[in-house]
């Protein structure tokens, strides 16, 4: 491969490479670089950080996907994610319906809780041993749950 120095081509035997196309062969580089970087290959990064807990540990991010086991198609699936934008946790039966609100908070101990419009019903997200679990709180202010735990004030609409 011959290289023009300060030209704005490369030539090689097949043709022409323009200073677009080797910015674009370029980008996809970086892309599989990066993306290959950081996280195990069990992992994803996701495109936005989210909501991030108040150690600055986690962050999480509701998105909008399809479910055909739920009524009206769509869901708001939760996924939490490290510093890096690994995925550590992704919510597998997530039945929160995506035209309908849902309000998230992060507690001090770096529990996620989410409340859906839908039914009052209040769920809480955490890392026990060392894997996240969703559990459900309870509904409409009420505890069901045995642990002594409670969602902070601010999961909870202004009225």
């Amino acid at each position: 491969m011959m290289i023009r120095a300060g030209g704005d081509q490369y030539h090689s035997r097949s043709g022409v490479l323009t200073a677009c196309a080797r910015q674009t062969i370029l980008m996809i580089g970086l892309g599989f670089l990066v993306a290959s970087l950081g996280c195990s290959s069990a992992a994803q990064k996701p495109g936005r950080k989210g909501l991030v807990s108040r150690s600055g540990r986690y962050a999480a991010r509701a998105t909008s996907q399809r479910n055909p086991n739920v009524y009206n198609d769509f869901v708001h699936v939760i996924t939490i994610h490290d510093e890096a934008g690994c995925t550590l946790y992704k919510d597998p039966n997530s039945e929160f319906i995506a035209t309908l609100a849902i309000n998230a908070a992060w507690d001090a101990e770096d529990r996620l809780w989410l409340y859906c419009s839908d039914d009052g019903s209040v769920w809480v997200f955490e890392v026990i041993g060392s894997q996240w679990r969703k559990e459900r709180w309870g509904q409409s202010g009420r505890k069901e749950m045995s642990r002594d735990i409670y969602p902070p004030p601010a999961l909870y609409p202004n009225d």
